[in-house]
């Protein structure tokens, strides 16, 4: 006969982590992407990522990459780099019947 044993949930958890936001990043990605109208315009789209991205991370610093993706650091010092695709996202066109 097999012994099986409970474990409550508490001793699952660990209570430092749970405590923690982001799961102890203090930087925060946009709920939403940006979708891109302009490809060509990467100027303007940056602009409006990181305007997106001051939202959730005030008074924070945005620097992008060649890539597309930004580093921020915000005011306590916190640094974090958020993938271009965790950012924007390409308008989607309708399909031709």
């Amino acid at each position: 006969m097999e012994k099986t044993a409970t474990i409550p949930v508490e001793d699952l958890l660990n209570p430092a982590a749970k405590d923690k936001a982001n799961a102890g990043n203090k930087v925060n990605t946009p709920a939403t992407k940006v979708v891109v109208t302009s490809p060509d315009n990467k100027k303007l789209m940056k602009k409006k990522i990181k305007a997106e991205i001051l939202k959730v991370n005030p008074d924070a610093t945005v620097v992008f990459d060649t890539a597309g993706n930004a580093t921020v650091t915000t005011k306590d010092g916190d640094v974090a780099t958020i993938p271009a695709s965790d950012l924007a996202k390409r308008r989607s066109r309708p399909r031709k019947s």
